[in-house]
Formats: C-alpha cells, structure tokens, sequence
C-alpha cells in the first residue's frame, strides 16, 4: 500500500444529503462517499455501470481504498444560504396546467433555500496500491491516456475545485473520524454517507463522524477509512 495526500480546495461546494423539499442543506465537509467519487475519477476509472438501466449501476469491482480526511487548521470555511429558483416536476397534479406548456421540460418553478460551503479547504488522504496512487498522479498532471467521464466538480456540477494539489505530507488538520475512536474530538457529532446505493437509497451507508480536537499532521493507522471493501471481500 503506498500513501497520497492530496491537498483540496474551492471557494464554494456543497455535498447534500438524500432529501428533498424546499430547503437543500449540505454536509459541512466533502464525505467519504463524494472523495471515493473524486478519487476515482482523478485515476480515469468510470464508476458506472450499465448505461442501459434506468438508474445507472455503480460497479462492484471498483478498487478498495482506505480514506482519510478533514479540514485544515486554520482555516475560515463556513455554511452560507442561497435563495434560488428550483425547476422540478411535482408530485401528484400540482401545476398540471402548465405541462402542456412546457413540451416535456420541467414545469414547475418555486423558491428555494440552498446551503453553500464558502471557502472549502482540506486534506485528503489515500492509502492504496501503487499503480491507482501512480494513475491518481498521472490524472492531477494530464498524464492520464484513460477516457474520463466527467469534470471534477466540488459536490455540484456548478462548484468547481482551485486546486488539488500532491503534498509530501499533510498539513495540520482536524481529522475527521468515527464517534467510537479514542481520539480526543471536538463535540458533536455528523452524519456522512460513506457508500451510496442507487438503486434503494434506504441501503445507502452512513456513519457518525467527529473531528479531532487538535490538529495533527499525521492520522493513526486504525483511524483510516476502508471504502468499497466488500468488493474484494
């Protein structure tokens, strides 16, 4: 297993939970689900599956990796709330009127509140073998000759990263790890998901994480994260 800290920014990103409604919030930093994701994508290796389903598959042979993340010290992130416009198609006959109208797009239209993270700032660690760590590389420096799907974006296709860049090791952060660790951590606690499922949302994963107390420049071995471990299981 070789290791990679990979050092991430962006002025605004939002990581939202399953729901739905009239107010959007967002996870306070990206969670492990969203970095696996990042991950993935920065080594050009598609995690879908069939495109031919209607709701498109995530692989099951997709690498196993161990995570580590949290947010640097000193840092001046925070949750803000937008006010927007949401295009959607509602439920049951609510503005049925106005379906015609629209030729098949999306007729509805309503207000609503959006949380933001302004100022995302942190570090992400990966443990896995050499050939992913060196495609990860390759993927930061245009090197990679796999197809990729997609952009990187922070959460939302609207949200874009500074940088994410490669560093020797880690600046001082507060991890975030598991609420049974023996690390002495900040109070309170947040659900982040670790593992979506696609097809039955209600299997979709989640922990309780807090973040370290104090900020380290190092993460013990058995606070790392294991992700998609059932694969290779």
């Amino acid at each position: 297993m070789e290791t990679l800290w990979l050092y991430v920014r962006a002025p605004f990103a939002s990581f939202s939970s399953l729901r739905t409604g009239t107010y959007r919030d967002t996870m306070p930093i990206m969670p492990p689900s969203a970095a696996y994701g990042l991950i993935l994508n920065l080594a050009g290796i598609e995690m879908r599956g069939s495109l031919k389903k209607s709701i498109t598959p995530i692989r099951s042979d997709l690498p196993t990796i161990k995570l580590a993340f949290g947010r640097v010290a000193g840092n001046n992130s925070e949750i803000s709330v937008l006010l927007q416009n949401m295009h959607s198609y509602p439920i049951g006959q609510t503005g049925k009127e106005r379906k015609a109208k629209t030729h098949g797009n999306k007729y509805w239209i309503e207000p609503t509140y959006r949380e933001v993270i302004v100022n995302l700032d942190m570090m992400l660690g990966v443990q896995a073998d050499s050939e992913l760590i060196s495609c990860i590389r390759q993927g930061l420096n245009g090197e990679c000759d796999r197809p990729f799907y997609g952009f990187p974006f922070a959460g939302d296709n609207n949200f874009l990263f500074d940088r994410i860049d490669c560093l020797e090791k880690p600046l001082p952060t507060h991890w975030f790890v598991q609420v049974n660790s023996n690390l002495e951590l900040e109070p309170g606690a947040i659900n982040l998901t670790v593992e979506i499922d696609r097809n039955n949302p209600s299997q979709t994963k989640s922990l309780l994480f807090s973040a370290t107390k104090n900020a380290m420049t190092f993460i013990p071995d058995g606070e790392w994260l294991s992700m998609f471990e059932k694969a290779n299981s």
